[in-house]
């Protein structure tokens, strides 16, 4: 299952930007997470497209790609509405995150 980001008073005396990198680790923990991270540091994609090419649900995806949306690692753009046929693409919004991925390869992390 996902890792929630934290909400709350917890981290509470932890600087923001401590607080924020302890929880996007904790994302980048969930193997999906990372696996749809380094789809995106390839392409845009939608979020069925993402399911396909990663064998995982829809639903699945999305729960990540939400998690990973508040964190604001990845962004989306959505047109049209749902019953005419919406498309939403997603995007990582900083490419950094994959240096870090890079990082944890090479360490066999």
């Amino acid at each position: 299952h996902p890792v929630a980001p934290r909400r709350g008073n917890q981290g509470e005396g932890m600087p923001e930007g401590a607080d924020r990198a302890a929880r996007v680790l904790r994302v980048l923990g969930h193997p999906l997470a990372v696996r749809i991270l380094k789809l995106l540091g390839r392409r845009r994609l939608r979020p069925s497209e993402m399911a396909q090419q990663l064998g995982a649900g829809v639903t699945t995806v999305a729960n990540q790609l939400r998690f990973l949306r508040i964190l604001r690692l990845v962004s989306f753009h959505s047109t049209g509405v749902r019953r005419a046929g919406r498309r939403t693409d997603y995007w990582l919004t900083d490419p950094g995150v994959l240096r870090i991925l890079d990082w944890a390869d090479r360490q066999g992390v």
